[in-house]
């Protein structure tokens, strides 16, 4: 039995020290920590139910590998620490968390890693994974079936709150809607100021084929507003461009939303002359304000609302 525990020791000490470094070190952490100047520290538990998409994982992006990690490599630890010091649920889970929540400090002191609560949560629910696999598989009378009974409980654990993290982060993540098109502004009056029926032009000898609406304003100066938007969570589309062949063509296009500008640009040079696609994202957008000057042209304006699927 002493010797079963020495081995235990030893491997709960290896893989320890891999997870830390893992932790510390890895992902080029160390080159990292040089270009931060400022402690960062998440306090509020908002986006431990994220997870990464099964295809994610296929593709080995090195975030998908992150979400992965935080869960899978800290399941061992609920078989481990049980094993060397027997304790109830409550007792591990605590002291467990509150190991991880120093981690998370001195990697934010060290500025080798943000401290957050949202991880400290996932590795959390990670080795409460473990834990009750080996709750499961401790009642087997041969070690053989017990790790065999905690291994598949483990497998089929984790499946269980991935797919529940799955369906929590759909409740609880905003979607984008179907595409709306503006198709009129107006002037302080309350007047539209002109008809958006999309038509063919040509932007840097290539032609152009809106498929909602064209904005363009000749004059000097032009402003035109929307206040349609009611609040909403939106991402904002559009296209912009400045027309013509001259090199000396002139235009500018500025966006305010609730009179704070997001967007300024003016024309680029005529070698770099080429249609620009936007997408903005907005929270609880009222009034749009366009101001367009010159040659500069605004096409395919319109947006897509942020809601939830039971909006």
């Amino acid at each position: 039995m002493a010797k079963k525990r020495k081995v235990i020791l030893i491997i709960t000490i290896l893989y320890t020290f891999l997870i830390l470094y893992f932790m510390f070190f890895a992902f080029g952490r160390i080159e990292a920590s040089q270009r931060i100047t400022e402690y960062e520290f998440i306090f509020t538990p908002i986006d431990f139910f994220h997870v990464p998409a099964v295809p994610d994982l296929f593709r080995f992006s090195l975030m998908a590998l992150f979400g992965f990690g935080n869960f899978a490599a800290f399941i061992p630890f609920g078989f481990l620490i049980p094993m060397l010091f027997p304790m109830r649920y409550v007792r591990f889970i605590i002291l467990f968390f509150l190991s991880i929540m120093v981690v998370e400090t001195v990697q934010m002191l060290t500025f080798l890693g943000s401290g957050d609560i949202n991880d400290a949560v996932q590795n959390s629910i990670g080795a409460t994974i473990g834990y009750a696999a080996y709750k499961l598989g401790s009642n087997a009378k041969t070690m053989k079936k017990q790790l065999v009974i905690a291994g598949f409980s483990a497998v089929f654990l984790f499946a269980a709150v991935w797919g529940c993290c799955e369906v929590i982060e759909m409740a609880f993540t905003k979607k984008e809607g179907t595409f709306i098109s503006i198709n009129e502004l107006k002037d302080s009056s309350g007047n539209a100021v002109q008809a958006t029926t999309p038509y063919p032009f040509e932007l840097s000898s290539e032609q152009v084929v809106p498929h909602y609406n064209v904005f363009s304003f000749k004059e000097q100066t032009a402003a035109a507003y929307t206040s349609n938007l009611s609040g909403k969570d939106i991402i904002l589309y559009f296209k912009y461009g400045v027309t013509g062949h001259d090199a000396k063509l002139e235009g500018t296009l500025s966006i305010l939303v609730d009179g704070r500008q997001i967007l300024y640009t003016e024309a680029p040079t005529y070698q770099e002359r080429v249609a620009e696609t936007y997408e903005i994202p907005l929270e609880k957008a009222n009034e749009l304000t366009i101001i367009i000057e010159g040659d500069a042209r605004l096409w395919d304006l319109g947006y897509k609302e942020l809601k939830y699927f039971w909006n």
